[in-house]
């Protein structure tokens, strides 16, 4: 599999089977602008979600995992937000989830 040009600027794995997609819209700090690709804020805040909710995954799990997480408004830390809505979600979705985050 070919990957992606920001896994291989960031040096992450070819294939992974647990992904968070991290979105941070313009609109949710009230600034206006286009959509582009993600930048630095969306790339960062998603590691540091993937790697809390990494650890709380089964090791031998047999299904590719993927985490959306779209911010609309933030006055806070929204990347915890996006780890703690995730954990709900794994576990809203019968993932065996080790403990919570």
């Amino acid at each position: 599999a070919k990957a992606d040009v920001i896994s291989l600027i960031i040096g992450a794995e070819k294939s992974r089977s647990f992904m968070v997609h991290y979105e941070f819209p313009p609109f949710a700090t009230n600034v206006t602008g286009q959509f582009m690709m993600a930048g630095r804020r969306e790339v960062g805040h998603g590691m540091l979600a993937e790697k809390a909710l990494k650890p709380l995954l089964p090791q031998e799990f047999p299904f590719t995992i993927r985490v959306a997480s779209q911010v609309t408004d933030s006055n806070g830390s929204s990347s915890m937000a996006t780890v703690c809505g995730s954990s709900l979600a794994l576990f809203d979705s019968g993932v065996p989830m080790t403990k919570s985050a």
